[in-house]
């Protein structure tokens, strides 16, 4: 829906940072062409956005079902992007341990970007599910190992229906969001045949 109609897309993003004046474009599996960070990390979804006259990027890691990847990499490209950013505020080895590398990765291409000026602000972020404690619990880890740390946002499911519904659409997004929610909260619906 939110590729689809980019002015959707604006109205819904604007629930979370209501800044934003325009949504140009969606993008699953974001990562530059320049690989700064010499490896396969991306953006589960990605958008760029106009912030009055600045371009800008919001990048997602989403999840559901998968948990974070526990193996802790390490390249010389992700220390090189690490020691030209002043929004890393913990020694390196705490963002490349098991708990933290995926966030950190999706982290450093965003700073890579900012320092190869390829937009002039990025927001970044976890999609989860609210009973998910783990992944919220680690966003949140994650939020305050950054200097500027309302650049980084969890958001629920939850919150994003919740705030999805309260806005005035037309009843076929309503109905979508709804089956946003049928999909992928309503698990008390199939919870009987899982037993």
């Amino acid at each position: 829906e939110l590729k689809i109609d980019t002015d959707f897309a604006l109205q819904v993003l604007r629930c979370f940072y209501p800044e934003l004046t325009r949504v140009h474009r969606v993008t699953f599996e974001f990562a530059p062409e320049e690989r700064y960070t010499n490896d396969n990390s991306a953006f589960d979804v990605a958008f760029e956005v106009t912030r009055k006259n600045e371009a800008g990027l919001i990048g997602f890691e989403c999840k559901y079902t998968d948990t974070f990847s526990q193996k802790a990499y390490d390249k010389h490209e992700y220390r090189d992007v690490y020691r030209h950013s002043n929004n890393f505020i913990r020694e390196y080895e705490s963002y490349i341990s098991g708990r933290f590398n995926q966030l950190f990765r999706n982290q450093l291409i965003a700073e890579a970007l900012l320092q190869h000026r390829k937009y002039d602000f990025i927001y970044t972020g976890l999609f989860c599910h609210p009973d998910d404690k783990h992944a919220i619990e680690t966003g949140h880890e994650f939020q305050k190992m950054l200097k500027n740390s309302t650049l980084f946002k969890v958001i629920t499911y939850q919150q994003y229906i919740e705030e999805a519904q309260q806005l005035p659409l037309d009843w076929a997004k309503r109905e979508s969001i709804m089956m946003l929610w049928a999909r992928y909260c309503a698990t008390q619906l199939s919870a009987s045949l899982a037993k």
